[in-house]
């Protein structure tokens, strides 16, 4: 909504959609609140990149909005997948080592 209302003049913040949001923010915070525990650094950092990822999400879809490309919705999540592996894949052999001493092991 944030970046809508920047960059979408048609689409500006209103009350009631902001309302609504805080109101669906507030539900989702009532049925995972055991879950937002403070549970260390680790976990500071994986809801900080889980909340980042939404945004570079958002952010992009306004931006296929507001330069009016048409584009299959199937094709926009194809490319998300394919650009987010590579981080993916780098984070997770910085963090857990080879990724190919998993395949086989059952």
């Amino acid at each position: 909504m944030v970046f809508g209302h920047f960059m979408l003049p048609e689409e500006p913040l209103r009350w009631p959609r902001l309302a609504g949001a805080l109101l669906a923010l507030a539900g989702v915070a009532a049925i995972c609140a055991r879950l937002l525990d403070f549970n260390g650094i680790m976990a500071f950092w994986g809801g900080l990149g889980i909340v980042l990822g939404g945004a570079c999400a958002a952010y992009s879809n306004v931006t296929l909005k507001a330069r009016a490309i048409p584009l299959a919705p199937a094709m926009i999540a194809a490319w998300q997948m394919i650009f987010g592996t590579v981080p993916l894949l780098g984070v997770g052999w910085l963090v857990d080592g080879n990724p190919a001493i998993f395949i086989g092991a059952s």
